[in-house]
């Protein structure tokens, strides 16, 4: 993936560097964090972020260094998948205190807390902090205002995505789906880099705007919801149906549960796994990815 070019000093974002050097301790010390958060809390969780040797903390070295700057930006400089990203960074907004979009963004950083709170040991006030967070996200799950909020925001994200497939005339692809209640409640997995849930992989010859409306019109199932548009990829060579049909045997491989009819005992298109794998398993076969669902 090529690198933006950015009017700026070449700046090393190896994950090797860790350590607590002058930069790095000026940096973080005029990082703002929200008001309600203590100086002791404040500095343990910019310590700690910036010392994590996983994905997400390159995400935040890279962020603060650069003087924060888009989730687009960061994702082409890192080459980290922009959903991915998108995730990290939601996760290190609310640690933080730093606001986001909207209320309903708050529950999708509940994986990269709980993850985060797993590695923090011996710090009473921190964990106390993060517990708090993990409370909050809970409640705002069964906010009707919140849920009427995230509903129409899916709303817009699935036609935004519909408009820009068709915008560029996109027939041949690899779609993905879901409902805002699976959405709302991901599964929490070791190792996973983005929430795991409900995802129905399918595929059209016919243009994703057809076969969504097919998909409201024709669906089963026992949610009062529109179907949520995730992601859509572009197949520029080769057969659909059997890119698909990869696509479902990679996924089973690398361990990610398929459902199973319960009517004819067969297995389907739906899969408990993260936007992230089907992203990256499409990059892998050598899609081009149209669009993808930010959350942020």
């Amino acid at each position: 993936m090529a690198k933006l070019e950015l009017d700026r000093p070449e700046i090393d974002l190896s994950v090797d560097r860790l350590e607590l050097d002058n930069e790095a301790k000026k940096l973080l010390e005029t990082l703002a964090v929200g008001d309600g958060i203590a100086e002791e809390v404040s500095s343990a969780l910019k310590a700690l972020l910036w010392e994590d040797e996983a994905d997400m903390g390159r995400v935040f070295r890279a962020w603060v260094r650069m003087g924060q700057p888009a989730q687009k930006v960061l994702s082409q400089i890192l080459e980290i998948n922009g959903g991915t990203v998108s995730n990290y960074m939601r996760g290190i907004r609310v640690t933080l205190g730093i606001p986001i979009q909207t209320r309903t963004s708050i529950r999708y950083s509940k994986t990269s807390i709980l993850k985060f709170r797993r590695r923090v040991n011996g710090n009473d006030a921190l964990q106390k902090h993060l517990d708090n967070l993990l409370f909050e996200i809970e409640s705002i799950v069964s906010d009707a205002n919140v849920v009427a909020e995230e509903e129409a925001g899916n709303q817009r994200r699935t036609g935004d995505l519909i408009e820009l497939a068709e915008s560029t005339q996109v027939l041949n692809c690899i779609y993905a789906f879901s409902y805002r209640h699976y959405i709302s409640h991901p599964a929490v997995e070791p190792g996973d880099l983005s929430p795991r849930f409900w995802i129905k992989v399918g595929s059209t010859t016919a243009g994703i705007a057809q076969r969504m409306t097919q998909h409201r019109q024709s669906a089963v199932t026992v949610l009062p919801e529109h179907p949520v548009l995730l992601g859509v990829w572009e197949v520029v060579n080769g057969d659909v149906q059997e890119i698909e049909k990869r696509i479902h045997r990679h996924l089973v491989d690398v361990d990610f549960r398929r459902s199973t009819s319960a009517r004819s005992g067969r297995d389907n298109e739906w899969f408990m796994v993260t936007l992230e794998a089907i992203s990256s398993t499409a990059s892998i076969l050598g899609l081009r990815e149209v669009g993808v669902a930010d959350f942020m």
